[in-house]
């Protein structure tokens, strides 16, 4: 037996209708006993399966020390220019001029692939001592990079018209070039 009830949904009931159709419990229970899995639903999870770890598996050799550093280096400096601007004192990212060095793990671990224990110690214009940052690095060469309060300021700042805004480089988000060579 089917129903119709009043819904804002379209789905079902085809554009600007209002009405989902509904089937009944022992409907769908008879639907659901009628299934049973076959051998090549198995092969193909399987399949499935081996492909993802595949993908994960070679996916994480495009992040490279290389190209973390690389990455850091010209987000930051895009990032900083910006902060620098918002607070009124004007740069260009070109002026900037960031230098990281970025470790995975430690000595005994190589510097590829993904993980949240990239460290890279970096410094720029106006910066004697290196800052602290902190990544997580992900297989699709996307990372999440946290820097140290002390030297890139709190969460917010304020700027020239005295307002709380988001500081750009306290914790940002980017994507590396994963054509890009190194």
């Amino acid at each position: 037996m089917i129903t119709k009830t009043a819904s804002r949904s379209t789905a079902a009931g085809g554009p600007g209708t209002g009405w989902v159709k509904r089937a009944d419990k022992a409907t769908r229970r008879r639907r659901w006993q009628g299934l049973r899995p076959s051998a090549g639903a198995a092969v193909t999870g399987v399949i499935v399966l081996a492909g993802a770890a595949v993908l994960s598996v070679s996916g994480g050799q495009d992040v490279t020390q290389v190209k973390v550093q690389d990455s850091l280096q010209t987000s930051f400096a895009n990032l900083w220019a910006l902060q620098q601007t918002e607070t009124g004192h004007p740069m260009r990212p070109t002026q900037v001029h960031p230098a990281a060095t970025c470790d995975k793990g430690g000595p005994d671990v190589p510097d590829v692939g993904p993980g949240g224990d990239w460290i890279c110690q970096m410094t720029w214009t106006g910066q004697t001592e290196p800052g602290k940052f902190e990544l997580n690095v992900h297989a699709n060469s996307c990372y999440t990079a946290s820097g140290p309060g002390s030297k890139v300021g709190s969460f917010t700042v304020t700027d020239t018209d005295g307002r709380e805004v988001t500081n750009p480089v306290y914790a940002f988000d980017v994507c590396m070039d994963a054509d890009a060579s190194a």
